[in-house]
């Protein structure tokens, strides 16, 4: 396996791993999960000034490295909280920067798309927004973590492939044996995501 690879200071904000081969994986889940959470604390307008002070907050107080895919992060809307309770029951928020105490209710947007399976600590599952009308996820245990349809663990790449090479999503569905809606939905998204670019 791979070693994390870790500087001295604070580690790298999203982890990679030293490749066994060249064509080896340098991301593990891990790293996945935790390039999620930073995007969305991103799109709130948090600055990567405060983000970097934040996470090595965050991953000092709490003894973990890996402490940005665990579910004791969240953010209120407007900045990057800390759970310091020591049970998930009661949880006791507070502002990663400075420590200080938060009495509104927390919105906890992004962690809904975050799968913990007791006893894991750390994140277990990723379901990707990106495919809306579909339940696309990332979870190790499922095609090496490729993303998949949720249900059915059909690899996203293999609809694709099929689509591309001339089937219709109907004739796609029926093959693979999952919903029509699914289907067109990863196409859609994946289609979007090309004309992006």
């Amino acid at each position: 396996m791979g070693r994390v690879e870790r500087e001295a200071g604070p580690a790298p904000l999203v982890h990679r791993l030293a490749p066994e081969s060249p064509r080896a994986a340098s991301l593990p889940f891990v790293a996945v999960v935790e390039a999620h959470m930073l995007a969305g604390f991103r799109e709130l307008g948090l600055s990567p000034a405060e983000l970097r002070k934040s996470v090595t907050r965050i991953r000092r107080e709490l003894s973990d490295e890996y402490a940005l895919a665990t579910r004791r992060v969240a953010t209120d809307g407007v900045s990057l909280l800390i759970d310091m309770a020591e049970s998930f029951e009661n949880p006791a928020w507070e502002h990663a920067r400075d420590g200080q105490r938060v009495i509104s209710e927390v919105i906890q947007r992004y962690l809904k798309f975050v799968r913990w399976d007791p006893p894991h600590i750390h994140a277990t599952r990723l379901r990707l927004k990106t495919y809306q009308g579909a339940d696309v996820i990332i979870d190790p245990r499922f095609a090496f973590g490729q993303p998949v349809l949720e249900r059915e663990k059909i690899r996203v790449g293999d609809v694709l492939d099929t689509f591309w090479a001339g089937e219709s999503y109907r004739t796609i569905a029926s093959e693979f044996g999952v919903n029509p809606d699914e289907v067109e939905a990863v196409i859609r998204s994946a289609t979007r995501r090309q004309r992006a670019a």
